[in-house]
């Protein structure tokens, strides 16, 4: 890594483990099965170590035991790295502040890309959840990776933090810059069109953001004024 990007690491890894070691509690206490496409992990956010990696050869082709917070950081891709740590740290502050311990109603989903063994980078939908906390602070999570390369998805780096409480802001404004017609909508339009994306309606977007119905409808207008684009499903598809 260049210079700043030791930097960068180190500051990064140290702000993901500053959870004190005691009062343990698990809160999920099953591991989902992993499929073909699939690979798993538990991380530690004081140790700073991979635990119980699971399909990780099968799908990327490197053993489990390899597995480090410096070898995963090196194997993003360039243009996604800083945004999917940033990603992770937002949502551990944010998950630590507002005590959400519950898996059911907070989750994680980032879309990134990772360098495979042989040369070629696959895409990852991720999504990470709780599964221990210390001392009413997250301790450990487990993240499960779908390989959705052979989707061939427009958009190839994006995260959604789905948490009661939780509003979209600017460190989860990730809209694909590529996207021109896009880059000309306020981020309470982006955050809309992300919402959509993930499949809220216009009523539970209005309680979500804590907006009239009115006022989510007036967005959705100019959203397709700004754009050009003559459907909210289309502006959707620009987005994914």
């Amino acid at each position: 890594m260049k210079n700043t990007e030791i930097y960068y690491f180190e500051q990064i890894s140290n702000r993901l483990s500053h959870t004190p070691v005691n009062g343990c509690r698990d809160i999920q206490t099953f591991t989902p099965h992993v499929m073909a496409s699939q690979f798993s992990y538990i991380y530690n956010l004081q140790t700073k170590l991979y635990e119980e990696v699971k399909g990780l050869k099968k799908v990327l082709g490197y053993s489990e035991d390899e597995l480090t917070l410096e070898f995963f950081y090196n194997l993003i891709h360039p243009e996604d790295r800083k945004f999917f740590f940033e990603a992770a740290r937002n949502a551990i502050e944010h998950v630590n502040r507002e005590k959400l311990f519950s898996p059911e109603d907070c989750q994680l989903t980032i879309l990134y890309r990772i360098l495979k063994k042989d040369g070629k980078y696959a895409q990852i939908h991720q999504q990470t959840m709780v599964k221990k906390v210390l001392n009413e602070k997250l301790y450990k999570t487990y993240s499960l990776c779908n390989d959705v390369t052979h989707l061939n998805l427009k958009r190839k780096c994006s995260a959604y933090l789905k948490a009661p409480g939780f509003t979209i802001n600017e460190n989860f404004d990730v809209l694909n810059s590529n996207n021109n017609c896009l880059n000309n909508l306020s981020p309470r339009e982006k955050c809309i069109i992300m919402l959509l994306s993930a499949g809220y309606n216009s009523k539970e977007i209005s309680r979500k953001l804590n907006l009239s119905l009115s006022t989510i409808y007036t967005h959705r207008r100019n959203i397709l004024k700004k754009t050009g684009i003559k459907n909210i499903v289309e502006i959707i598809n620009a987005y994914t």
